[in-house]
């Protein structure tokens, strides 16, 4: 009978000491030359060092409450997801609308360069009379074309 409380007295006793152990620990923070590291040992000689308390333990939470603070996690994790979405989907919205002005765009410089192209064939082929007026033509179609893509 004695051997069998020794082992449950020494049982507890490994459980006690395993907590305590668990609950509370030491960092240690090194400065060497100006190079700062945080170790769970003891530093090297010429290191300054500082010891600092940490808590490694889980906050002791009922049940209820940790389900309280996971389901109000999960409903912010939600919430962002949302709100991601929503930004994501406006972003992608505005994305396609200047891709299509872009487009829209580019179709119409081609257009006036077309016009130019057109114009100083024309102007290539006038008679002496129309060269005067061919020549203008060139140069409205020119400035209109560096109107619409931005020359």
């Amino acid at each position: 009978m004695l051997p069998a409380l020794l082992q449950r007295v020494f049982f507890a006793s490994l459980v006690i000491i395993t907590f305590i152990n668990t609950s509370q620990a030491e960092a240690y923070k090194c400065d060497v030359n100006g190079s700062i590291s945080y170790s769970q040992t003891p530093c090297v000689a010429n290191a300054k060092q500082a010891i600092m308390a940490t808590h490694q333990g889980i906050p002791p939470y009922s049940e209820q409450k940790a389900k309280e603070i996971a389901a109000q996690e999960k409903s912010e994790a939600n919430r962002l997801a949302q709100s991601r979405h929503k930004t994501e989907n406006k972003n992608e919205t505005e994305m396609k609308a200047i891709a299509a002005r872009n487009t829209k765009k580019k179709q119409q410089c081609d257009e006036q360069q077309l016009k130019i192209k057109w114009v100083k064939e024309d102007l290539a082929n006038a008679k002496p009379k129309a060269e005067s007026q061919a020549r203008q033509k060139v140069k409205r179609a020119t400035e209109k074309a560096a109107l619409v893509c931005g020359r």
